[in-house]
């Protein structure tokens, strides 16, 4: 399959299955031939093996994903008992339109997806689909009383007997979001805590239909939980909590003269991104700060009175981080305090103070409100973004002497034009920068090393995944120096050293243009990787809450 056809195949199916499996080969291999013998086969399955040590288990998904592509797997080392954590590591990565769960005991019925999605096809005002389903035991009998389970979506019969199963709701992508992650500070009954605050927060309707098939045995966590609907102490939490379908939310920033041009434009994007999601309303659920590094720890505080919970997200640099450090201790002692880095590096720093309310994401992304152009032959073949610095120049001067007779050749940032290097122009606001992406045909992302602009504690290692990464219209090429990232198979070219860099780019920029492709990946970085989208997800991981999560 071609790239075109890999983009295409992976970019949007119908709908989104996801299952964490655990030492279950044998139920495993028939939820996935469930989802096979679907008749309407536009579908993808995401699968997270939670340290089986069962190694029918993994031999099975790698089986089964290398002879069916619309399968994607992620393997844990160590099992934990805790399916929310897995469920919303998964929820990031989905690309369908619907987004169904199916636990790896459990099968759907070949016609759910035809006849659910269908209705959601039909009617846009529908944010959620639910259906009958049948329970049976482990050998398979039905209990023939249960067939109906899940009939009702009445709020307080959902609330006090658990009367709907994951299994049997199919989301549309949007809503889901809306509700939120799956709650991690509870460790049964999250799928039962989503089901309240879909029927809570959602336009839904619920299918006679018997679509799905639910199995009790021995080894179900309600079965070895103390209380058949989970932990005591969950299910008291679950039944307790205050459920608000709006989010309070109150942002402030330092004042712009004490902000650079390029920090202003993406505090003024971020602000943007947060006020465009649906669910966000002015209040005081929760304090936003922007860039804390540029307020002082009196400043930051005193803005929390009449706030229980404050996210501070940072835009890191080394030489910030001890400064940044300062004021989320000063948080901590006034209230619940969250933190959002756009580097793994300074992880094990904020640990310290807030544990793991912790969100690592890349700040840098595609602002929603603009629109891109698509390439030309004014297009150029590789683009450069970034600032001279030291480790970098080398690199730079070695690839325009081997490609740039060839190829046409550009960089935007600050200090190229102390050398003989085509350079466009320094810092440019983000919209220029990002339009100047969509017009080239490769992007080079390139490392720079610790020492290169400060001596502070801590190296970037994080591969920033923004809009560059994130289908620009380009290929991206990235240094495999960046250890840290979350990137997927065809998603980036990574390259070992300039010469292998220099060898994979001449290969790619000599083969045909892919304009569909291109615009293509333009469509997926606008709906999955813009301020709006990423902060939506930041902030869920707050109001769920979602415990030291890394959105990629």
């Amino acid at each position: 399959m071609g790239y075109l056809g890999i983009v295409m195949s992976s970019l949007s199916p119908k709908a989104s299955f996801i299952t964490v499996a655990f030492n279950r080969p044998g139920y495993l291999l028939e939820v996935i031939r469930s989802l096979q013998a679907q008749t309407n086969p536009d579908w993808e399955h995401l699968i997270y093996n939670n340290g089986s040590t069962n190694s029918d288990v993994a031999r099975i998904m790698t089986e089964e994903a290398n002879k069916d592509h619309r399968i994607r797997c992620w393997h844990g080392s160590t099992n934990i008992n805790s399916p929310a954590k897995f469920w919303n590591f998964l929820l990031d990565r989905i690309r369908g339109c619907y987004v169904g769960i199916v636990d790896d005991d459990n099968h759907k019925d070949p016609r759910h997806l035809e006849v659910m999605g269908g209705v959601l096809d039909s009617n846009n005002l529908i944010d959620a689909v639910t259906c009958g389903m049948r329970v049976m035991d482990m050998h398979g009998k039905v209990y023939t009383n249960h067939w109906a389970i899940n009939k009702s979506t009445d709020v307080i019969i959902i609330r006090d007997h658990n009367t709907i199963d994951s299994l049997a709701i199919l989301y549309r992508r949007e809503a889901l979001e809306r509700c939120g992650y799956f709650a991690e500070d509870i460790n049964t009954g999250e799928d039962w805590d989503m089901a309240i605050r879909s029927v809570l927060m959602l336009a839904m309707i619920h299918l006679d239909e018997v679509l799905a098939d639910y199995r009790c045995h021995d080894g179900s966590r309600s079965y070895v939980a103390k209380a058949r609907l989970g932990e005591i102490e969950d299910t008291k939490k679950i039944r307790s909590r205050v459920r608000k379908s709006k989010l309070g939310v109150k942002i402030i920033q330092p004042d712009i003269n004490r902000l650079t041009a390029s920090q202003r434009d993406v505090c003024d994007a971020m602000r943007a991104g947060v006020e465009g999601i649906s669910w966000v309303e002015s209040g005081i659920d929760l304090l936003v700060i922007i860039s804390p590094f540029q307020l002082t720890s009196d400043e930051c505080c005193k803005e929390v009175n009449g706030f229980s919970r404050v996210l501070t997200i940072h835009m890191e640099d080394p030489y910030a981080l001890e400064a940044n450090l300062e004021r989320v201790r000063s948080l901590t002692s006034v209230c619940e305090t969250w933190v959002c880095t756009n580097d793994t590096s300074t992880i094990s720093y904020y640990q310290k103070v807030v544990g793991n309310r912790i969100v690592v994401c890349p700040s840098l992304s595609v602002d929603h409100r603009i629109a891109f152009p698509t390439h030309n032959e004014n297009s150029y073949d590789i683009g450069i973004v970034g600032y001279a610095y030291p480790s970098r120049i080398p690199s730079v001067q070695k690839l325009v002497h081997a490609l740039g007779n060839k190829f046409r050749i550009a960089i935007v940032g600050d200090g190229w034009d102390k050398y003989d290097i085509p350079c466009i122009s320094g810092t440019v606001d983000p919209i220029v920068t990002m339009n100047f992406y969509s017009q080239c045909r490769s992007i080079v992302c390139l490392h720079r090393v610790h020492g290169d602009c400060s001596d502070g504690p801590v190296g970037p290692r994080l591969v920033q995944r923004g809009y560059i990464e994130a289908y620009s219209g380009a290929r991206v090429f990235i240094d495999q120096n960046r250890s840290d990232h979350a990137f997927e198979d065809n998603e980036v070219v990574w390259f070992n050293s300039i010469d292998e860099l220099i060898s994979k780019l001449g290969a790619y920029l000599s083969g045909p243009d892919d304009i569909e492709a291109c615009q293509m990946g333009q469509l997926r970085a606008l709906r999955d990787f813009t301020h709006r989208s990423r902060l939506s997800r930041v902030l869920n991981c707050v109001r769920s809450p979602r415990y030291f999560a890394v959105i990629p």
